[in-house]
């Protein structure tokens, strides 16, 4: 194990000295929290007073490996929702490599929501694509 590793740090998946581009990167919170009174403390993200949460992870890496079809490596993000609203995810990657998005409905029962719009917008200078999804909560 690493001297980092060994540290007590977290470490974001796929981060370390291979991947010296994207030290930098976000790491996903564990939860959004529907108003700053459902926090713990008032710190932790949260949609704010107007209802609107506006935020950009930049540079979240994914393992990705041979044994990623077995048993693929996920973050899970859990949404605090008040009212009904909608979400948007936008994420860019490289052409070929699949990102699969599940939104799960804890209230009934992990059902999986189905997106409204789902489109791809390919890159004309390189090999990355947009992957754009909207879904209402």
């Amino acid at each position: 194990m690493s001297a980092s590793a060994n540290s007590g740090d977290i470490l974001q998946r796929g981060i370390g000295s291979q991947c010296e581009e994207a030290a930098d990167g976000d790491i996903l919170p564990p939860k959004i929290y529907g108003s700053k009174g459902l926090t713990r403390g008032g710190g932790e993200l949260h949609v704010d007073s107007s209802g609107h949460f506006m935020k950009r992870f930049r540079n979240v890496l994914f393992k990705k490996t041979a044994e990623s079809q077995a048993m693929p490596e996920y973050d899970r993000v859990e949404l605090g929702v008040i009212e009904d609203s909608y979400l948007h995810l936008s994420f860019l990657h490289e052409e070929g490599d699949e990102i699969r998005v599940s939104v799960s409905d804890t209230w009934m029962m992990g059902q999986e929501v189905k997106p409204q719009n789902s489109y791809k917008l390919p890159y004309v200078d390189d090999d990355r694509v947009e992957l754009n999804k909207l879904y209402k909560l």
